[in-house]
């Protein structure tokens, strides 16, 4: 039996993105994932090897799910979903057993040990991970606001011990009660009502680490930085898990959050290996900046950006240095086009053949980009028609962009 429990809950369309999750959490450690499906159990896909799926039907006998789902099932799909989260906490702790059970939203993902926070769990028996928004007005008064509106906590993670279930029935009833977006009563779905916990129960600890959860709308108190190629947040923590919400992966695109690029390119990769609708996912995430995703020579997962020009990834490129692929024709035809709205900014070319310094930019192959260079640079560019090492995309732990218009 693997040694830590996690839970999510998705439609049956985003069982690929639940997935990816399962991916990422095996990565880091021995665990196991718990899918519950919100519809009923029909034709039960295969899944692999630490993935379990239940289904509506297999927590209606159990606690509020039954008033849950006669008050959202049909009429409030995110409402049900959301309200649910507690009951299936408490059906695999109570019903399957299970001693530590984390919570985590579908669309999150794991970039390092998450061991901590099952320890965390030894001694309390509720783990909530702030959303950290800005506590200042003056850094952001929109953020500001939104703890008071939305929640102090996010409700994409929680941690529960077997001693925390009756803190579980109560948000489940409570949710059972009402879940909507009502800020003139004070109601923000389930998230809000988590302000809660730290006042009524004995126990509920607050998660600082302040790699956990990371997103758009914790990057005022949240700052992040590079310290020996690696992306810190507050200067010394290591990114645990981040939370790609809409609003976070527009913010990556739009240049708000660049030091998580790397990482949402890494997500990118391990949706499209499970056929997650990655093309619709980010045309929705970048508000029409991405033309279109593409695979590289037919492989999956070697996903590139293509834009309609240079100026639509100004937001990226801006006061980063820049790598170009290839010094034939259309590398070149890259630099002349690249150096116009950026100049002094090409630091190399990557060519396995040439060798020779081109305007005073040096040359090197893929394998000393990739070993040694590429934390250097902020992004890769090169033509739409170029053939690319399979072996630089595979490699690269920073965005790479194709050019559509340059031949």
């Amino acid at each position: 039996m693997p040694e830590h429990t996690f839970c999510t809950i998705v439609t049956p369309d985003y069982l690929p993105m639940a997935l990816a999750l399962h991916d990422s959490i095996r990565a880091h450690g021995d665990a196991a994932l718990h899918i519950l499906v919100s519809s009923f159990r029909e034709d039960e896909p295969e899944m692999p090897e630490g993935v379990t799926l239940s289904y509506v039907d297999d927590l209606l006998p159990y606690g509020n799910s039954g008033k849950i789902y006669e008050k959202y099932y049909d009429s409030d799909s995110d409402a049900f979903r959301w309200s649910m989260k507690p009951e299936f906490i408490m059906y695999l702790i109570e019903k399957k057993g299970f001693k530590k059970v984390l919570f985590t939203d579908p669309d999150t993902y794991y970039f390092s040990s998450y061991s901590f926070l099952f320890d965390m769990l030894d001694s309390h028996r509720v783990l909530l991970t702030p959303h950290w928004r800005s506590f200042s007005p003056e850094k952001s008064s929109a953020h500001f606001h939104l703890n008071f509106t939305d929640g102090f906590f996010n409700g994409g993670f929680i941690g529960v011990s077997e001693k925390g279930t009756d803190a579980m029935m109560w948000l489940s009833g409570v949710c059972a009660y009402e879940c909507t977006k009502d800020s003139a009563r004070g109601l923000f779905v389930d998230q809000k009502y988590l302000d809660a916990l730290p006042v009524m129960f004995e126990g509920v600890g607050i998660v600082r680490h302040k790699g956990c959860n990371v997103a758009i709308w914790n990057i005022h108190e949240c700052p992040r930085s590079i310290s020996d190629g690696n992306v810190l947040i507050c200067g010394e923590f290591p990114v645990v898990f981040v939370h790609f919400s809409t609003n976070a992966v527009k913010g990556i695109f739009r240049g708000d959050d660049p030091l998580l690029q790397g990482y949402l390119l890494k997500y990118i990769k391990n949706l499209d290996e499970r056929d997650f609708p990655v093309k619709k996912l980010l045309l929705a995430g970048a508000e029409g900046l991405v033309s279109y995703i593409s695979k590289l020579s037919g492989e999956r997962g070697r996903l590139l950006e293509e834009l309609e020009s240079i100026r639509d990834i100004q937001h990226l490129l801006n006061g980063k240095d820049i790598a170009i692929f290839g010094m034939g024709r259309a590398g070149m035809l890259c630099y002349e086009y690249t150096k116009k709205y950026f100049p002094g900014q090409v630091r190399y070319f990557i060519d396995d053949r040439v060798q020779k310094p081109y305007c005073g930019i040096s040359a090197v192959t893929t394998q000393e980009f990739l070993s040694e260079k590429q934390n250097e640079v902020g992004v890769v560019i090169c033509g739409k028609y170029q053939d690319v090492n399979p072996e630089l995309i595979d490699g690269l732990n920073v965005p790479f962009v194709r050019l559509e218009n340059v031949r």
